[in-house]
Order: C-alpha cells, then structure tokens, then sequence
C-alpha cells in the first residue's frame, strides 16, 4: 500500500481504508462489534439463570447433605450445558440481527412501492394546483392593472385632461 496517497491510508476508528468509507462498503466484522455488549450480557445473563436453575433444582431434590456435595453436582451439571449457552447467545444474536435486517428490508420495500409514488401523485397535484392559482391570480391581477389604467383614463376624458399613459402590458 502507498502511504503517500491519502486515499489509501487506513483510519484509526476501524481499520477500512478511506476509499472503502467513501464508497459506503461496511466490514462485515463492524456489524459483529455492534452485538459484542449484547451478547456477553447475554451469555453472562443465560449462565446465571442456567447455574440458578441447575441450583434450585439439585437442592429441591434433597439427594445432598451438605453444600459442598450440592455445589460439587450443580457444577457438573451446569458445566455440561456450558458450550450451548454460547451457542444459544450467537443464535440468538443472529436470529434478532437477521430479524432487524428484515424489518429495515421491508420498511423500504413498503416506503418504495406505497409512500414515495403517493407523495409524488400529491406533490404533482399540489403543482397543477399551485399553477391554476398561479394562473388565476395573474389574470386577476392584469384585470384589475387594465381596470384601475381604464378608470384613469375615464376621470381624465371626463375632466377634459389629456391622458398619454399606455395601456398595461404594452
């Protein structure tokens, strides 16, 4: 890579070029750091509901006397089921991630077929509507300059005053 030429330099945040940000391309593994805070609280909220449960049902069952023998079963029990609870958390993750994708997906799909062309049938009637005003308030307006010059030119021939004003829009 020429470090000379701007374009090329990696930036700090995430390590993609600045060619690849300008073009609007995303690393996949920037989507992934979005769900890192979510699954560790995931993974660390299913190991704790899992261990109480494993828990509260080795001391309900009453098959141990003391705690170390409880303690000892609720972690060989718990420690089996270990490995899924991550597994669970990924599948989870991707299961809400895939979930959100699909729901932006149909937003614009939605946004596209339906909202957009119903704006453009409103705005395109708002024009034709704004020009037959536009039309309207022009005329009127040239109506009222020829009737204020005719007014004029009557109180003039009236008075016998001599009257050289061009008529309007000439």
């Amino acid at each position: 890579m020429n470090q000379s030429d701007p374009s090329q330099r990696k930036t700090e945040d995430n390590g993609n070029s600045k060619q690849e940000m300008d073009s609007g391309r995303q690393s996949p593994l920037d989507v992934a750091k979005k769900w890192i805070p979510w699954s560790l609280g995931l993974i660390l909220s299913m190991t704790v509901g899992w261990v109480a449960l494993v828990a509260y049902a080795e001391v309900s069952s009453g098959k141990h006397d003391n705690l170390i023998d409880t303690s000892i079963a609720v972690g060989s029990i718990a420690g089996m089921a270990a490995p899924l609870i991550p597994l669970f958390s990924i599948l989870i993750i991707t299961a809400a991630d895939l979930t959100g994708g699909a729901i932006v997906v149909t937003y614009n799909y939605l946004n596209n077929k339906f909202v957009k062309p119903l704006i453009e049938k409103h705005k395109a009637e708002g024009r034709k509507e704004g020009i037959a005003q536009g039309i309207e308030l022009g005329r009127q307006e040239a109506m009222d300059s020829i009737r204020d010059w005719n007014n004029r030119r009557l109180y003039a021939e009236e008075n016998g005053e001599s009257f050289d004003e061009p008529p309007p829009g000439i």
